[in-house]
């Protein structure tokens, strides 16, 4: 049982390491984006230096914010998001589950119209990969049922956008090379299935942590001597949102930034991932496309459009995305059922208590009630 009065007194130490006042270095920060966007040969500058850490190039003028209109009364999107049960060596086996969820909002004059739906599958749990975690093969295959569902449920003749939660730059492979080259691989097929069919996609992040445009303040701060790392020190702590949030007005975006991590050098050009910050009103939100897009400008405009009327509808988080992880949670009671279906198989193939048996160490568990 959860002791509350000790809790409670460890975070009372702990909150001024845990809320630690940041205005001086969000200040500093903006300072320098603010010299930075008044300096016409600032992108010059970033494609001639090495850094250790990824620094976006871009198409447009940093000094500008693009508003983004709302103006577009018949599109179709789908919203796609998963979620999973992942493997128990308690309960005796390996076997886990993952679940699809799908929603397509068909926005019409005449009247809207919205179909739900998910898809679980369920894996035995057998697969071996060397220095790969169980829990990093369900994330991976988990993606790639996402990325392949998209292609079932794209729409070819109406204006439709493809919405993914999370990012389109794939950071949580394991660095097993075998492991990471196959789904990749897997990753980039349902990716081009969707270009070769004109289909538009992007990725949203909501309250995104990331900190490609403090790195340009980084090398502007230290003059682009990355060895001096105490002309920096100073905005460690503070990410692109935070700068994003005073910069950009509500339904307004940024230029589009190209990604230059070492894993989107492995993309095939027309999928290498593209990113760009949005103000909808309660947070800025990160908004992930691949070239294709971000290298035409009426796709680009749908994609932004369509997105912001998401969030709008959806009072500041795009309502397909919102609605498609209620069709994917899995719940605890869900998760209960899934062990008793699993409980009665083993007793149909007359394991009993053998190789499947649960440990006491659940056994016990489940009596205590925790």
């Amino acid at each position: 049982m959860l002791n509350h009065a000790k809790v409670a007194s460890i975070l009372q130490t702990l909150s001024e390491e845990l809320f630690i006042d940041l205005s001086a270095e969000h200040e500093i920060a903006y300072k320098t984006w603010q010299k930075i966007i008044a300096d016409s040969t600032f992108l010059y500058k970033v494609r001639r230096v090495s850094a250790p850490w990824p620094v976006p190039t871009w198409y447009d003028s940093l000094a500008d914010t693009h508003k983004v209109s709302t103006a577009v009364d018949e599109y179709s999107v789908i919203g796609i998001d998963g979620s999973q049960i992942y493997p128990e060596r308690h309960r005796g086996t390996m076997c886990y589950l993952i679940n699809i969820g799908v929603v397509v909002f068909n926005y019409k004059k005449t009247g809207s119209e919205v179909d739900f739906g998910t898809q679980p599958y369920v894996f035995n749990g057998y697969e071996q990969h060397n220095d790969v975690s169980v829990i990093e093969i369900v994330n991976a295959k988990r993606l790639a049922l996402e990325l392949s569902s998209s292609i079932a449920e794209s729409k070819k003749d109406d204006l439709s956008l493809v919405l993914f939660d999370g990012s389109l730059i794939f950071w949580h492979l394991p660095n097993s090379q075998s492991f990471k080259r196959e789904y990749l691989l897997s990753y980039f097929s349902s990716l081009d299935a969707l270009y070769q069919q004109k289909q538009l996609y992007a990725s949203y992040i909501s309250m995104p942590r990331s900190k490609e445009l403090i790195n340009l303040i980084k090398l502007s701060l230290a003059n682009f001597d990355v060895a001096k790392k105490e002309l920096y020190a100073a905005v460690e702590h503070v990410s692109d949102a935070s700068i994003m949030a005073r910069f950009l007005p509500v339904g307004h975006r940024t230029a589009v930034f190209c990604n230059n991590a070492p894993v989107s050098d492995e993309y095939p050009a027309h999928l290498r991932p593209h990113f760009f910050y949005l103000n909808v009103g309660n947070e800025i939100g990160r908004v992930e496309i691949p070239a294709w897009i971000a290298q035409n400008e009426d796709h680009l405009l749908c994609v932004a459009r369509i997105v912001w009327d998401q969030c709008i509808k959806g009072t500041g988080y795009p309502i397909a995305l919102a609605e498609s992880h209620e069709q994917a949670v899995v719940k605890g009671a869900d998760r209960d059922f899934f062990y008793y279906l699993l409980g009665k198989q083993q007793q149909k193939v007359g394991q009993g208590a053998a190789l499947n048996a649960m440990s006491q160490k659940s056994i016990k568990k489940r009596r205590l009630g925790i």
